[in-house]
Parts: structure tokens; C-alpha cells; sequence
């Protein structure tokens, strides 16, 4: 949904269907920026005439896959993965391929052999991409620096929020929100280090005696 915020907006489209109602799909509107929402809403037709998908089919793409390992492309890895090819692991499965009956038999399974050999050459030669994990944010509100001043300040920014979503358009609550916003990050830095500070001093003195 287009965004429309005080730096402008950010255009990023889409309704999400199943890829069975794709081909009902008749139009696809983003309407004008609306006074209850930062977002302008999109609207999508679907032809209820048509006759999805067969109903033996109905159900053929609910199970749901893994997204497939990454692989780190180095600057040697055009040459590693050719000579992974190349070698005699590889070229069985791609004879075994050649030679069998799914080129001519069923699309699915041909496309299932490859990616099996193209991965299987990847695992030899590459190394596979490790997964990120994100390290869950802890709210700030229950340490122990968050005092009054902190809780007065976002009590501010939270009702400007509101005032802002309901009216969208209003470019004074979009300024005041942002300088308020700015005000309540700065508080929340100056508060955390000050606190850290004056721990790093108890030490200092209590190490000292």
C-alpha cells in the first residue's frame, strides 16, 4: 500500500492471493489517500464466474516448502563449481538424467532432478550462507533508567501518533510528531548513558577501596 509520509511517499503495490485466484484477477485500483490512514487502500476484482481449478486439484498446492540454502558466491566459485561438474559424482547424475524417461514424461520431475543436481554440486564446492538470527528488541520501558521524564515524553509522542493517523494530511501534527519523536530518542540516549555512567563510576570508586 502506498506510504505517504513527511519525507514523501514510497510506492509498494500488491494484493496476496492464493496462485490459484490469480487468473480471476479482472482489476487492480490504488485509490486516493484516505484522512484515516497514512496509506492509500488498493482495491482488487476477482471473477467470481470462473471456474477456478478442478477440484481434484484443489488442494494440490497447500503443502508448504522450505525456501531453498543460500550459497556464498566468491570470486572463485565460477571455477570451483565447473570443476564440481565436471567431476565423476556429477556427471552420473546428469547421465541418469539424460537417460531417463522424465524429459518426455512429467515437467515437475525433470525440474525436482536438476535443482537436485545443481544443489548437490553447490553442497561440494560452496560454502552454504548462515542463517541470521535477530536477537528479539527488549522494550525499554522496564529498565531501570526509564524514569518519569521518559514515560511523560512517550505519553506525548503516542497521543501525536493517534492525531496523526486521524488526520493523515495534517502537515503541522506531521512536523510537531516527528520533533517530538526526535525529542523522545534523544531523551532515552541521554538517560541510558548517564545511567551506565554513574554505574561505571560506583565501580571505579568501590574497586579503589
Amino acid at each position: 500500500m502506498p506510504f505517504h509520509g513527511r519525507n514523501g511517499t514510497s510506492v509498494v503495490d500488491y494484493a496476496i492471493c492464493d496462485q490459484d485466484l490469480f487468473s480471476t484477477v479482472t482489476h487492480f485500483v490504488v485509490k486516493e489517500p484516505s484522512f484515516f490512514s497514512d496509506h492509500s487502500p488498493v482495491i482488487t476484482w476477482l471473477n467470481i464466474e470462473t471456474n477456478i481449478c478442478n477440484k481434484n486439484l484443489a488442494h494440490a498446492n497447500d503443502t508448504l516448502k522450505r525456501l531453498p540454502r543460500q550459497f556464498c558466491w566468491e570470486n572463485d566459485s565460477t571455477q570451483k563449481f565447473k570443476d564440481a561438474l565436471r567431476s565423476l559424482s556429477t556427471q552420473i547424475l546428469i547421465r541418469e538424467f539424460l537417460n531417463g524417461n522424465e524429459l518426455t514424461t512429467n515437467v515437475n520431475t525433470s525440474l525436482e532432478k536438476v535443482e537436485h543436481i545443481l544443489i548437490a554440486t553447490a553442497k561440494r564446492c560452496l560454502k552454504i550462507k548462515p542463517v541470521k538470527r535477530h536477537k528479539r528488541v527488549q522494550s525499554s520501558s522496564n529498565k531501570k533508567w526509564f524514569d518519569t521524564e521518559c514515560r511523560f515524553k512517550r505519553h506525548e509522542l503516542r497521543k501525536l501518533a493517534d492525531q496523526k493517523h486521524r488526520d493523515p494530511l495534517n502537515a503541522t501534527l506531521r512536523v510537531e510528531y516527528h520533533a517530538v519523536l526526535k525529542q523522545y530518542k534523544t531523551i532515552l540516549h541521554n538517560k541510558r548513558n548517564k545511567y551506565y555512567t554513574n554505574k561505571i563510576s560506583e565501580l571505579q570508586f568501590y574497586a579503589q577501596l
